[in-house]
C-alpha cells in the first residue's frame, strides 16, 4: 500500500487521533514523583496489570500512561514496557520511531525487556534496514536472562523463518519450556502447534488443553482460541456458558479477536441470544484493542445492518479505524460511504482509494468491474438525493437491493424508494417497487399503501399485487374476490399483461378450490365457469387446459400417467389405498414448463394454477412443498415406476402422504 493511498484514507474520514506526544517519556515532566524508585514500581506494577488486564479490563491507554510515568521516574524497565505498548494497539496511535529509541535506551542499559521490545521495534522498519539475524539475538539474549516474553519471540522466529531457518520442533520446544514456566501466550502457540500434529499426532484435546493453559496464565487469545474449539464441539442445544465467558475472560485481558467473536455473536444471534447493545459495546472494544475485524463488524451495526437505527457517522469512523487496521472490507465499506455521502461528504477521489486499498487487500468486488458498479451507483445516488431525480432514485435502490457494486442492503434500497415514492406524491414507479421492497422485508401493510398509491397513479402493474393479496387474503386483509377480481381484470384491461396472465392463474386458483368443495362438497359448474373465465382471459394460460380436460376433449400432444395408490396418509377422507389417479401434463407454448392435471377419483389433488417441469424422458419433478412454492411434492419416476405426493399442513389438502406406482405412462 503506497503511503498516499492511506494518508487519504486517514484524510477521507477524518479519524485525526489529538494524543499528546510522548517524546518527553523517560526524562520530561510527570505528576509522579521521579526520584522515588518505590513509586516507579508501583507506576510499572499498574501498567502491567491494565496492559494484561490482571484482576481489571485491560486498558492500553491506561497502561502507556503508567509505563511513562514510571519510565519518567527513571526506571528503565518502566521505559522497555512502554516501548512495547507503543508498537501495539490501533496503528494510527503507535509510536513506533520513539518505541525504537526507548527500548534501545533500556537495553542499552541492561533492561533485558528493553533488548527484545528493540527486536520487537525493529520490525517496524523497512525491509532494507531490518537485520532477522540481530533481531532473533536480541531475543535470545533476553530469553538466556529469564525473561520469559524473549523466549516466546525466539520460538516465534523458528516458527516463522525470521533470522533462522525454519525449525517447528525447535519452535515447539521452546514454547513449551516457556509455557512451563507460565507464560500463556507460549502455551497458546504450542496448542497451536498441538493442533496442527507438531511434535505429536494431531489432537484438538491436546490444543485444547494448551489454549485453557494459556487463558489462565493470562493470554487472551489463548481464552479465544480454546472458546472456538469448544464451541466446534458443541452439540446444536449444548450449553454454551462456558465458552461464552472464556471469550469474555480473553476480551477483558486485552485480546481484540475475544471481542470481536463474542460481540458478533451477540449482534447476529444465531447460537446465542440476540443482544445488540451489549454486543457493540464488545466490538467497540475490540476495536479500540486494534482489531480490524471488531471494527468492521461495528460499523456494520452502526449502519442499520442488524435493524438498529443507523448512526452513520460513528459508523464511518469503525470502518475506518477497520481500514487503518489494513483490513481489507472495512476499506470497502468505508469507501461505499465515502462513495455515497452517507455519514461523511461524498468524495469520488476518496472513494476510488479506499477501493483500491480494497482490491489490493483480496476484495475482488472492489477492483475492475466493481469499480465501475460502484461508480455508476455512486452517480445514481448523487442524482436522487441532491437533484430529487427520482428515476436515480429507483435505479440507485434497485442496485442496493440486488447488491450491484456494494454489498445487498435492503434498508438503504427501501430509503431511496421512498425517495422516490414520496407518500404518492413522486413517481409511480418507485411506489411500486417500494411496495415489493418492503413485502419482501415483511411490512405487508405499508406494501400495499406503496401499490395504491402507484395503481391510482395509473400504474396497472402496481394494481396486480394488490389484487392477488385480496384473491387469496394476508395479514390484515381478508379475501375479497370481488376486489381481486376488479383489480386484475382492471389491469388486464389496461394493457398489463401480467395483469392477465395472473388474473387467469388466480381464476384458477378459485376453480381449484371449487372443485374440492367447501365442506367436501364439489362445485363443478362454478369451477367450469372459472376456468372458462380464465381462458378467455389468457387463452394460452392453464384456463384453457382444464377446461378441455373436464370436458374431455381430445388433444394429441397429450401425456397421460396412471398411477395405483398404495400408501395414503393424512389428507382428505375420500383417498384411498388402491384407488386409482391419473395425471395428464401438456406442454405450454414455451416448452420450458407443462400444465398439470393431476386427480384422484375425478378430484384434483394437485394445484390447478401450477406449471410442472417435465424432463426428456418425462418424468416429473417438483421437490417443494407449498409452504415453499405454492403448491405439493410432486414426483413420478418412470424408472422405478413410483408416484409420490407430499404436502404440509398449509397446503390444499392439508398434511398428507402419497404413494403409488404407475400402472401407464407416455412413451
Amino acid at each position: 500500500m503506497g503511503t498516499g493511498i492511506r494518508a487519504n484514507t486517514r484524510r477521507v474520514f477524518g479519524v485525526i487521533f489529538a494524543i499528546a506526544s510522548l517524546a518527553t517519556a523517560c526524562g520530561g515532566s510527570s505528576a509522579h514523583d521521579g526520584s522515588d524508585a518505590d513509586a516507579a514500581a508501583r507506576q510499572f506494577a499498574i501498567g502491567d496489570r491494565l496492559e494484561h488486564g490482571t484482576g481489571v479490563v485491560a486498558d492500553l491507554a491506561g497502561a502507556r500512561e503508567a509505563y511513562r510515568a514510571s519510565c519518567d521516574a527513571g526506571d528503565m524497565h518502566g521505559c522497555a514496557a512502554l516501548a512495547y505498548a507503543l508498537t501495539v494497539g490501533p496503528r494510527l496511535r503507535r509510536e513506533t520511531d520513539l518505541a525504537m529509541d526507548l527500548a534501545r535506551r533500556a537495553c542499552d542499559a541492561g533492561d533485558l525487556l528493553g533488548c527484545t521490545n528493540y527486536a520487537v521495534a525493529m520490525t517496524f522498519l523497512t525491509s532494507d534496514e531490518r537485520t532477522p539475524e540481530t533481531e532473533l539475538a536480541l531475543h535470545q539474549r533476553a530469553c538466556d536472562g529469564g525473561v520469559l516474553v524473549g523466549c516466546r519471540r525466539v520460538g516465534a522466529a523458528y516458527l516463522d523463518g525470521e533470522g533462522v531457518e525454519v525449525d517447528y520442533d525447535r519452535a515447539l520446544a521452546v514454547f513449551r519450556d516457556a509455557c512451563d514456566h507460565h507464560d500463556g501466550p507460549s502455551c497458546t502457540a504450542e496448542g497451536e502447534l498441538a493442533e496442527a500434529g507438531v511434535g505429536a499426532a494431531e489432537s484438538r484435546s491436546a490444543g485444547l488443553t494448551l489454549f485453557l493453559a494459556g487463558c489462565d496464565a493470562g493470554d487472551g487469545r489463548g481464552c479465544q482460541r480454546a472458546a472456538s474449539v469448544m464451541l466446534d464441539a458443541a452439540p446444536a442445544g449444548g450449553d454454551l456458558g462456558p465458552a461464552l465467558a472464556l471469550l469474555q475472560r480473553g476480551c477483558d485481558f486485552g485480546a481484540g479477536s475475544a471481542c470481536s467473536f463474542l460481540g458478533n455473536l451477540l449482534v447476529e444471534g444465531t447460537r446465542v441470544a440476540p443482544d445488540h447493545p451489549a454486543g457493540a459495546d464488545l466490538l467497540a472494544r475490540g476495536c479500540a484493542y486494534g482489531d480490524g475485524d471488531a471494527c468492521d463488524g461495528l460499523g456494520q451495526v452502526l449502519v442499520g445492518n442488524f435493524g438498529d437505527a443507523p448512526q452513520l457517522e460513528r459508523a464511518v469512523e469503525a470502518y475506518g479505524s477497520g481500514c487503518d487496521e489494513e483490513l481489507a472490507l472495512a476499506c470497502l465499506h468505508l469507501g461505499e460511504m465515502v462513495a455515497t455521502g452517507r455519514g461523511i461528504q461524498a468524495n469520488t477521489d476518496d472513494a476510488a482509494d479506499l477501493f483500491e486499498l480494497a482490491c489490493e487487500g483480496g476484495i475482488e468486488r472492489a477492483c475492475d468491474d466493481a469499480g465501475a458498479d460502484e461508480h455508476d451507483l455512486r452517480a445514481y445516488e448523487s442524482s436522487c438525493v441532491d437533484s430529487q431525480d427520482l428515476a436515480a432514485c429507483v435505479e440507485a435502490g434497485g442496485r442496493y437491493e440486488d447488491g450491484d457494486g456494494v454489498d445487498p442492503n435492503p434498508d438503504r434500497a427501501i430509503e431511496l424508494y421512498r425517495l422516490a415514492c414520496d407518500e404518492g406524491r413522486g413517481s409511480a414507479d418507485g411506489c411500486t417497487v417500494l411496495g415489493y421492497a418492503l413485502d419482501e422485508r415483511g411490512d405487508l401493510v405499508e406494501a400495499m399503501e406503496a401499490w395504491q398509491h402507484a395503481c391510482d397513479d395509473g400504474a396497472a402493474e402496481a394494481c396486480i399485487p394488490i389484487g392477488e393479496v385480496y384473491a387469496v387474503g394476508g395479514d390484515g386483509f381478508p379475501v375479497d374476490m370481488a376486489r381481486a377480481r376488479a383489480l386484475l381484470f382492471d389491469a388486464c384491461d389496461r394493457g398489463a399483461e401480467e395483469g392477465c396472465e395472473r388474473f387467469a392463474t388466480v381464476l384458477a386458483s378459485w376453480a381449484f378450490e371449487a372443485e374440492l368443495g367447501d365442506g367436501g362438497r364439489p362445485d363443478r359448474t362454478r369451477a367450469l365457469a372459472l376456468y372458462d373465465e380464465g381462458c378467455r382471459t389468457d387463452p394460452s394460460g392453464t384456463g384453457c387446459f382444464q377446461l378441455a380436460r373436464m370436458r374431455g376433449v381430445r388433444d394429441p400432444a397429450l401425456h397421460t400417467y396412471r398411477i395405483a395408490l398404495t400408501q395414503v396418509e393424512g389428507g382428505p377422507s375420500w383417498l384411498r389405498v388402491g384407488q386409482r389417479c391419473e395425471i395428464v401434463v401438456k406442454a405450454n407454448e414455451s416448452d420450458e414448463y407443462a400444465f398439470i392435471r393431476a386427480t384422484c377419483g375425478g378430484r384434483p389433488i394437485y394445484s390447478t394454477a401450477s406449471e410442472i417441469a417435465l424432463s426428456e424422458e418425462l418424468s416429473i419433478e417438483d421437490s417443494q412443498t407449498s409452504e415453499e412454492d405454492g403448491d405439493a411434492l410432486l414426483r413420478v419416476d418412470l424408472d422405478a415406476g413410483t408416484f409420490q405426493l407430499e404436502d404440509g399442513e398449509e397446503g390444499a389438502l392439508g398434511e398428507i402422504q402419497l404413494e403409488g406406482r404407475v400402472t401407464s405412462a407416455p412413451r
